[in-house]
């Protein structure tokens, strides 16, 4: 992340934001309003930057048929081996964070470069919480410079149908399998 003479960090999400010489230094100011908003809603609930010390974790959640079945790239487990090239290889304005929920980490939300969001809770506990809700109603709220977002949800994948649904995100297209929702802000 590069940040301007004018800006400083997200001490949740790790993204910039602007500040003005007053506020540089004042503690308050160093978690962006999306992440307030974010606590305020779910108090135990904030994102993190993914970092390679998420990834063990995160290939776990992803080999489970679970999840990916619902993926449009992914049919079967993945190996170390393409996970960590994939986290290499990422494009730099693509963002991936941690989903955290009582200090755990429990799932991940990315905005792709070409905006598109994915979401997925790893910890099966936690569903039904409202965790998935609030978790992109943050990334909407923290990317509205970058709307349209975009979704796209396998047909049969009611959950998160529902899910974009009620985050405001609009059916923009259709195929046999897959269904492309649309968030304009």
């Amino acid at each position: 992340i590069i940040l301007c003479a004018n800006m400083t960090e997200c001490k949740r999400c790790g993204l910039g934001i602007r500040t003005n010489k007053s506020q540089k230094d004042a503690e308050h100011k160093r978690i962006c309003q999306p992440c307030v908003n974010l606590a305020e809603n779910h108090d135990q609930l904030y994102v993190s930057p993914l970092e390679r010390d998420d990834l063990e974790i995160v290939l776990a959640w992803r080999s489970n048929s679970k999840i990916y079945r619902y993926f449009r790239e992914q049919n079967s487990p993945l190996s170390w081996k393409e996970h960590v090239e994939w986290f290499e290889s990422r494009n730099s304005d693509r963002y991936d964070f941690m989903i955290h929920y009582e200090d755990r980490r429990v799932g991940v939300i990315s905005l792709s470069s070409d905006r598109e969001v994915t979401i997925y809770l790893g910890d099966f506990s936690v569903h039904s919480e409202g965790i998935a809700t609030c978790s992109l109603n943050w990334l909407c709220e923290r990317f509205n410079n970058k709307t349209p977002i975009y979704a796209e949800v396998h047909k049969d994948n009611i959950n998160s149908i529902h899910l974009f649904q009620s985050c405001g995100f609009r059916l923009d297209a259709e195929t046999d399998s897959w269904k492309k929702y649309k968030y304009s802000d």
